[in-house]
């Protein structure tokens, strides 16, 4: 059994949902995504450091390790807020019903940072091209709230499980916080 790279989990939603805040998710989604691409955009320049750091020291940084869940815990608020998961706005500070932590580090292969990002490859490729089943299911999804008040459920369970797939090809191939090989998700995109 694979150990888990992180915690991920959702308060249960209302069965309705606000019509209206959906409209101008859109709109209302911009400063939050300033502020998540302007941590994202530090990752070209920790990175490197993370890399060197393993293979010269052969130990992850617990600073860069504990900047790295920061960042991923404001990440998920953010994507939960646009990918229709939550109605939540994404806040620093406040509690949310959108909950994430990284797994306590283990020790590390300090070779594989040299190969890993390769290994990825299949699940990239995968998931790039599941982006468009999940756009047409985000807008779908973003639809069916403005005409219905309602998502359905298998929507919102696809967008979760996408990502959840995409966070643990991240957290192997690019965070490089586990040597665990993430597993292809494909058959349990839809799976609640």
């Amino acid at each position: 059994m694979m150990d888990q790279i992180f915690s991920f989990e959702l308060k249960k939603l209302n069965d309705k949902r606000p019509r209206l805040q959906c409209l101008f998710r859109l709109i209302t989604f911009i400063p939050f995504g300033l502020i998540d691409c302007l941590f994202s955009l530090s990752f070209e320049y920790i990175i490197p450091v993370l890399v060197f750091s393993i293979l010269v020291f052969k130990e992850y940084p617990v600073f860069i390790f504990e900047y790295l869940e920061g960042y991923l815990k404001y990440h998920m608020k953010f994507i939960a807020f646009l990918f229709l998961i939550t109605d939540e706005y994404p806040a620093f500070s406040k509690p949310s019903s959108v909950t994430f932590k990284l797994s306590p580090l283990t020790p590390l292969n300090p070779y594989k940072p040299l190969y890993k990002w390769f290994f990825i490859l299949p699940h990239l490729l995968l998931l790039m091209a599941l982006m468009i089943v999940l756009f047409a299911v985000l807008i779908f999804s973003w639809l069916s709230i403005l005409i219905t008040g309602r998502q359905p459920r298998i929507c919102f369970t696809f967008v979760k499980n996408y990502y959840e797939w995409f966070l643990h090809v991240f957290c192997y191939g690019i965070y490089m916080v586990t040597d665990q090989y993430p597993s292809i998700r494909f058959f349990s995109l839809f799976r609640g």
